[in-house]
């Protein structure tokens, strides 16, 4: 919430009733509250009024409010109880005038928040009082399920940590070491971004994976990337990465995944495809005009690959409003390339960002789109392919905002979909 208004946001709380809501403090453009602002508000509210919270987010907020006095916030948050709480965030909190703010916090969390299960840390620079309040807590880090931490300057003490089921982390410092020390017996998610020279997994850690996601890696030398045997894996995930699929062996791999940065002026480019034992069921692949403007850098999907062999759902994403897939793409999710790709195909879908401008023209160009779709259906069907039983085109708004991979925007994306078999 960004209110400078008290009266309002008291006014706001006191309407949800006993509903349950998610809340995100911090970041405002005006001055501090005031000790008179803390007092006022919290006698217009309910008493427990944070015990119907079930995620909290703390962000760290513009230097208008770096002073002592934000003690005064502080010590309202450490009044309340938390027990609804399930997800806690705390971004950029590593300046040394949080430290009294997530103490009193923490102590409250510890003590009445049994239920919590996510925690998410993005310390910024100084995060000496961070591991001290949060990280040095075992009987909250015992509650956790889900832990996400970027910008940590420590190890992690991962027997505290028994219940860990999903991990995401970034920019470690050691980044190399920190991974070959991990270890959680219930771990199958993990995501790892940042620094990484290699993947060095502990094998006990391979063997129970079931979701990999590589972000903003560059790891196009397989010298110092050792081979990964992941007999559980079912997702992967390669994300602003250059990566060899050569590397992975995942015989029960269900969806892979491969996005780029749209807004990269060198994009990389597709992974080598016909170098890999990998089958998925489901690919979700981001298409850019500037590879696009290299159709060679689509001849892989016209060869008869084993990749392909048994896509049965195959979703292609676009970044400008008026790309197609392309001519290659096109012949071969048709059937009539010289060798017959995705035989398997079921369902296909495109997206397409939504003309910011909301111009005529914008309507011929879904017009024009949907045809297209049609028209790949009506090749299949005349080259003796199975019908496709799901074939939509999309397209999707951001707001007018520029999508970031940093800010995971893509979940907020609002799409309207269009079902090209009716």
């Amino acid at each position: 919430m960004y209110c400078h208004e008290i009266d309002t946001l008291a006014r706001f709380v006191n309407r949800t009733g006993t509903a349950t809501f998610d809340f995100r403090i911090g970041c405002p453009s005006y001055g501090d509250p005031s000790k008179k602002d803390i007092q006022q508000f919290t006698s217009s509210v309910p008493q427990n009024w944070l015990s119907r919270c079930h995620s909290f987010s703390l962000y760290a907020p513009e230097e208008g409010w770096r002073t002592p006095k934000t003690t005064t916030l502080g010590d309202l948050l450490g009044t309340y109880s938390y027990e609804a709480l399930e997800r806690l965030e705390l971004i950029h909190t590593g300046t040394k005038m949080w430290e009294h703010m997530l103490e009193t916090l923490m102590s409250r969390i510890e003590s009445t928040s049994l239920g919590l299960r996510s925690l998410k840390i993005d310390c910024g620079l100084e995060t000496d009082h961070v591991v001290k309040c949060v990280l040095e807590r075992p009987a909250v880090l015992r509650r956790l399920r889900c832990l996400e931490i970027r910008d940590l300057k420590r190890s992690i003490p991962w027997t505290e940590l028994p219940e860990l089921e999903e991990l995401w982390f970034h920019e470690m410092e050691d980044s190399d070491r920190f991974l070959e020390a991990l270890d959680s017996r219930k771990l199958r998610k993990l995501t790892l971004g940042g620094d990484f020279m290699s993947l060095p997994l502990p094998q006990k850690i391979c063997q129970q994976l079931t979701h990999l996601t590589l972000e903003l890696l560059d790891l196009k030398d397989p010298i110092h990337v050792e081979p990964l045997k992941l007999p559980s894996l079912v997702y992967l995930g390669l994300k602003v990465t250059q990566f060899f699929l050569s590397l992975i062996e995942a015989p029960k791999l269900e969806e892979l995944v491969f996005q780029f940065d749209p807004f990269d002026e060198n994009p990389y480019v597709y992974p080598d495809f016909e170098d890999t034992a990998i089958t998925p069921r489901v690919i979700r692949l981001d298409v850019l005009k500037d590879v696009l403007a290299d159709e060679g850098e689509h001849d892989q999907f016209s060869l008869e690959l084993g990749i392909w062999s048994k896509v049965e759902e195959l979703h292609l994403t676009t970044f400008e409003s008026k790309d197609d897939i392309g001519s290659t793409l096109t012949d071969a999710l048709s059937g009539s390339a010289s060798q017959r790709s995705f035989p398997s195909l079921r369902t296909f879908t495109v997206l397409h960002p939504e003309d910011k401008d909301g111009n005529i023209t914008q309507e011929t160009t879904k017009s024009e789109q949907v045809k297209n779709l049609q028209k790949i259906a009506e090749n299949r069907r005349d080259a003796g392919c199975k019908d496709l039983e799901r074939l939509e085109v999309g397209w999707y708004s951001t707001n007018g905002k520029d999508y970031t991979l940093e800010d995971q925007s893509r979940a907020w994306w609002v799409i309207k979909w269009e079902n090209c078999l009716k």
